[in-house]
């Protein structure tokens, strides 16, 4: 789902309000297939709980963000922390530019090692580890051993991605 602006801080506070501690938003008035009091939005397949509000879907975690600071997240992305898509209680939710938010994502599902970064070379037989940072790729050795790869790619997380780096 593209980035855009969300509804006005006015109109979220006039029509939803939140626990924060939860991250659950509700409800604020009734009106057409609305319920007052009724947790908003649906969790849809891709694990993001979406909002339907006059005939727009707006992420919840973005509008939970809206109504916790007060300003619109747009044109930032809201990062869930521990990588938990419908976590929205607001210790959770972070600011992120895009490459941030892309630098704490899970294990990519087509990742054959099982470990981030790294990969098999077959030819050798051995291990090579790579990071990405701000478009440049750092090669950061070739290792007789999955764990030694693994062990440089997570040293090299820390010391690049900072608080954004998830290492599995």
């Amino acid at each position: 789902m593209p980035l855009k602006p969300s509804l006005s801080l006015a109109e979220a506070q006039e029509w939803f309000y939140c626990d924060f501690k939860t991250g659950t938003l509700f409800w604020k008035k009734s009106g057409k297939s609305i319920t007052k009091d009724a947790i908003a939005g649906t969790v849809k397949q891709h694990g993001y709980r979406i909002v339907n509000f006059k005939r727009k879907s707006y992420p919840a975690h973005r509008l939970m963000w809206l109504l916790y600071s007060g300003v619109d997240p747009y044109p930032y992305f809201i990062d869930h922390v521990n990588g938990v898509k419908d976590d929205n209680r607001i210790e959770n939710l972070r600011l992120a530019t895009c490459a941030e938010n892309t630098r704490n994502q899970k294990l990519h599902p087509l990742n054959t090692s099982g470990c981030k970064g790294v990969s098999y070379i077959k030819r050798t037989g051995k291990w090579d580890a790579r990071i990405k940072k701000d478009y440049v790729q750092y090669c950061l050795g070739v290792y007789h051993t999955k764990e030694e790869a693994y062990a440089a790619y997570c040293e090299a997380a820390r010391r690049l991605h900072g608080d954004f780096a998830r290492e599995a």
